[in-house]
């Protein structure tokens, strides 16, 4: 599995049954480097007789991982585990997987793990059904439903901007640039005045600030360094700035290092926050969806509105969707011309700007094909041959 440039995914409600692994996850599922909390999580599936239930890996580029945070102090995960597997969660991604589990069931502990942190809920996930499956819900919302699935998403996406503009302020005192500024800019004399600033706006300081701070080793001796990554654990949970410290000029000492790693699994009102967001951003994605579902399998789409809700849920994935709409209504400019915009919007890297081009032959060549009034049983060698480089290096 892979969701990358999706803005966020669950895999919800499933059983998984004598596999080898059964969730496999390859390469960034989450949102942005900055941003690891909002991505790919697994709630309410049920494993069984499994090798390894969950296991995430990195790709070729030695890029992996998760949301950071699985459920929460208020809602466990609702996850149950096979028992006697070779690993329950299997986590070998840029950063730690923090998961909340109901201690009112043994299942739902996952016993064998490798960096997930794991913390015991006493409130049990319901694990409903929101569509089909003993909900009452329909695949097609009826108008009630849809209305009230439109208040859900407004809600929570209220109650999502409030806590991301609350982590806002908090961040590196809410002006990044000025903090960077103020340790660039220090001088030995203001060692204590900037260990001060530092200290008091941890733990929410940045990864920006924090490799700063570290490299600023004539103001900053390593033991004040240490004191100020140790605030910050919830950076520390990302591979990046463990290695940052270990491979700079002048690293930290291994023991330091060794600590840091040990910091990491500390819980704090930035964690908090982190959670929130996670659970509210879950909640308003999956009402989007739920009506997007709705319009696809109604009798008639109304493809304004389909757009409106695909550009909702957000990010690359959503995007492509929306230019498959202006495929499927004849609008070939509109879908090329936001096909053309994707590569900035999202500042692609070299991987994604490789895979879009590969996105956008195939994109040109549905359209020639419609405007030509032809199928795909009507390729010619030259675009089979194309199709087929495609797959090979995709």
């Amino acid at each position: 599995m892979n969701i990358r440039g999706k803005a966020t995914d669950e895999v919800y409600n499933n059983d998984f049954v004598g596999l080898s692994y059964g969730n496999y996850a390859v390469g960034k599922n989450w949102v942005s480097p900055f941003n690891i909390w909002e991505g790919l999580a697994y709630f309410c599936n049920e494993n069984m007789d499994n090798y390894q239930d969950f296991r995430v890996v990195k790709n070729e580029g030695q890029t992996g991982g998760i949301q950071s945070e699985i459920g929460g102090t208020e809602h466990a995960a609702g996850n149950t585990f096979t028992s006697g597997a070779n690993n329950n969660f299997n986590n070998q991604g840029n950063h730690s997987v923090e998961y909340f589990y109901y201690t009112g069931n043994p299942s739902e502990y996952p016993e064998i793990v490798t960096n997930v942190d794991t913390t015991p809920v006493v409130i049990e996930n319901e694990c409903l059904s929101h569509y089909g499956g003993g909900s009452g819900r329909g695949m097609v919302l009826t108008p009630e439903e849809k209305q009230g699935t439109e208040q859900e998403f407004a809600t929570n996406l209220t109650d999502y901007n409030n806590v991301k503009a609350l982590y806002e302020n908090l961040t590196d005192g809410g002006n990044t640039e000025a903090t960077l500024t103020d340790v660039e800019t220090a001088w030995p004399d203001d060692m204590w005045e900037l260990r001060t600033e530092l200290l008091g706006k941890s733990p929410h300081l940045s990864m920006e600030v924090l490799k700063k701070a570290a490299d600023k080793t004539d103001v900053l001796p390593e033991s004040i360094i240490f004191e100020i990554m140790a605030a910050n654990p919830d950076e520390l949970k990302k591979e990046e700035l463990i290695k940052y410290l270990e491979d700079k000029d002048n690293p930290l000492p291994a023991y330091m290092i060794d600590i840091l790693r040990q910091v990491s699994t500390g819980t704090t009102y930035k964690t908090v926050l982190h959670q929130q967001m996670a659970f509210y951003n879950r909640l308003k994605t999956r009402a989007a969806h739920d009506i997007i579902r709705s319009m696809l399998n109604d009798t008639v789409i109304d493809y304004a509105e389909l757009r409106n809700w695909l550009d909702n849920v957000g990010g690359k994935r959503a995007d492509e969707q929306i230019i498959a709409s202006y495929v499927q209504e004849g609008n070939h400019t509109d879908a090329i011309s936001l096909a053309n915009m994707m590569p900035a919007l999202y500042v692609y890297d070299d991987d994604e700007l490789t895979e879009h081009n590969y996105y956008t032959d195939m994109l040109n060549l549905n359209i020639s094909l419609e405007q030509q009034g032809r199928t795909i049983f009507d390729l010619n060698s030259d675009e089979v041959n194309n199709l087929v480089f495609i797959a090979d290096n995709r």
